[in-house]
């Protein structure tokens, strides 16, 4: 499980920061007509829902966990 998390991690921060990079070399102004940037939107955004649903699915593992050992 630890492995799951520290690269899950990993590749969140690595998401974050190539993608202020990129924003930066282009001088923080982002126009949208490039294809690259849009598809960069879409896999930011994607990575980002995977982390915050991973973090939940978690958390509802150990409430499950919890409840059905009273049963």
């Amino acid at each position: 499980m630890w492995v799951h998390r520290i690269s899950g991690t990993a590749i969140l921060l690595i998401t974050i920061a190539m993608g202020l990079v990129g924003i930066k070399k282009m001088d923080w102004e982002l126009t949208g007509e490039e294809p690259h940037y849009v598809i960069g939107l879409i896999i930011f955004f994607a990575t980002l829902f995977v982390a915050v649903g991973g973090v939940f699915a978690r958390s509802r593992i150990r409430r499950v966990y919890w409840k059905s050992k009273l049963i």
